[in-house]
């Protein structure tokens, strides 16, 4: 398996969440409970919001992957203290030719904030995306660096789907008070408003009878990161000669080549001074840190 670095972690997300108003209707204007108009006279009452059962399916999706297809049904989040779960149902609509159960290698991503050459986890592909708060949360991993969570098979083949349904619940870090939907990241697929409730967290029953499943305050327990970045923002200035890529991590401007040097010239032509200008006020704009400068050459003559 090829080794992933950061770099590889985040997509840049351009959407805006639009968060509908969730309420319910009354023929009657004004009741027992209503609120006191401006005037003294009695109002509407407060519209009162229908509470979302943590079983009920917000979004339904086929995928395609390994060779078979699957159709991945997502329920509300709920908010469990400092974490919350994502619960996903997983059904088998077609397997590969001759298998009883597929691999589901496209759910792998990173979920470690480590340096270096990294192997990408079960299930770390799936992610969070506050698009207006301009985070992205990873899924939680426990003590041995693997996904924390349970799912209907044990440890062992959980990255895998049976004829049948898989139930998978990931955790990761709660979004901020408040917060009542959020977006979910799935390979080739971004859902962007899943509900954030308070509730019980959806029961996982075990795919084999002589697995124990861990309870939810128990698969909880077992979370020692949940990893919360920021979106990385991607700018251009001046027709593409200044493009800026920014992470929570670093900040990298990359200058185009053909407005600064001629080819086969060292020397800068006219818009060199405008597109290096543009760079520094880039970089001012940071407290401080490292720079470093990487330049190389273009492939054309000697």
């Amino acid at each position: 398996m090829a080794p992933w670095t950061r770099r590889q972690v985040i997509s840049t997300l351009g959407m805006a969440a639009a968060i509908p108003l969730l309420g319910s209707c009354t023929d009657d204007p004004v009741g027992p409970d209503a609120s006191p108009a401006p005037d003294g006279t009695a109002g509407p009452a407060s519209p009162t919001p229908t509470p979302i059962d943590p079983e009920s399916v917000v979004e339904t999706r086929s995928l395609v992957t390994s060779l078979g297809e699957i159709e991945i049904a997502v329920h509300p989040i709920i908010r469990a203290g400092d974490h919350c779960v994502l619960t996903l149902d997983l059904e088998t609509i077609r397997l590969p030719d001759g298998e009883d159960s597929m691999l589901l290698s496209r759910f792998q991503g990173d979920a470690t904030l480590a340096g270096g050459a990294l192997y990408p986890e079960d299930w770390a592909g799936v992610r969070l995306v506050d698009t207006g708060g301009g985070q992205v949360r990873l899924a939680a991993t426990a003590e041995d660096r693997e996904v924390a969570g349970r799912s209907t098979w044990p440890r062992s083949v959980f990255a895998q789907v049976y004829e049948g349904r898989l139930r998978r619940q990931l955790i990761f870090a709660a979004p901020e008070e408040g917060t009542e939907q959020i977006g979910l990241l799935l390979p080739g697929w971004f859902v962007p408003r899943v509900p954030v409730v308070e509730g019980e967290i959806p029961e996982v029953a075990a795919g084999d009878e002589d697995e124990e499943l861990p309870d939810a305050e128990a698969m909880l327990a077992e979370v020692t990161e949940a990893p919360v970045l920021l979106l990385e923002g991607y700018s251009r200035q001046l027709d593409g000669g200044v493009e800026v890529l920014e992470s929570e991590e670093k900040i990298e401007i990359r200058l185009a080549g053909d407005v600064l040097f001629d080819s086969s010239s060292y020397e800068l032509d006219a818009r060199a001074d405008e597109v290096l200008a543009a760079a520094a006020q880039s970089i001012t704009g940071y407290a401080g840190g490292v720079v470093e400068i990487v330049g190389h050459t273009d492939d054309v003559g000697t």
